[in-house]
C-alpha cells in the first residue's frame, strides 16, 4: 500500500475509533508486531468502486468488537450479543470507508459498496505480514488489521 495511503488509512481509523468508540487507538509499525502469530475473529469488508476498485478489510478479535460494541452501544462488553457485534463492525468499517474517501477527496471517484462481515477465525504468523501492506492498530493490547486489496484484474 503506498505510503500516503497507509498514512491516511492508519489516521482516519485512529480518529474514528477515539470519537465514535471511545477508544485509545495506537498505530503500529509492522516492525513493532511482537507477536509470534496474530488471530482474528470477525472481519469487515467494503468494496470501494471507482478508476480502481478497491476493497477494504478489517480484522480484529471478537473481545475487541465486543469491547467497541459496548462503547458505542453504552452497554456492558457481556451484554453484546453476535448480531451487535457484526452490526458494529459494519458500522466500523463504514466509517472509516467513509472517511477515508472523504479525506482522498470525493473528486477521486470512489463510491462506498455495502459493508459486509462475517465470523471466521484467521491465524496469521507475523512473518507472514508483508512489509508496508498492513494497517495494524493496538487497543489495550488487541490487535486490529486493516487492508486494502485491488479487486479484479
Amino acid at each position: 500500500m503506498p505510503l500516503p495511503l497507509k498514512k491516511i488509512l492508519t489516521d482516519v481509523t485512529s480518529e474514528v475509533l477515539e470519537t465514535m468508540f471511545f477508544a485509545l487507538p495506537e498505530p503500529l509499525l509492522d516492525s513493532d508486531l511482537r507477536e509470534p502469530q496474530i488471530t482474528f475473529d470477525i472481519r469487515g469488508s467494503i468494496s470501494l468502486g471507482g478508476p480502481q476498485r478497491l476493497q477494504l478489510n478489517l480484522f480484529l478479535p471478537k473481545r475487541m468488537a465486543a469491547e467497541l460494541s459496548a462503547n458505542l452501544l453504552a452497554i456492558e462488553p457481556d451484554e453484546v450479543d453476535d448480531e451487535a457485534l457484526l452490526d458494529t463492525v459494519r458500522e466500523l468499517t463504514n466509517m472509516i470507508a467513509g472517511n477515508l474517501i472523504n479525506r482522498i477527496g470525493e473528486d477521486a471517484g470512489f463510491e462506498m459498496g455495502i459493508p459486509e462481515t462475517s465470523f471466521g477465525r484467521a491465524t496469521l504468523p507475523s512473518s507472514a505480514v508483508t512489509e508496508g501492506q498492513n494497517v495494524f492498530i493496538m487497543i489495550e493490547e488487541k490487535l486490529l488489521m486493516l487492508t486494502i486489496r485491488q479487486e479484479g484484474p
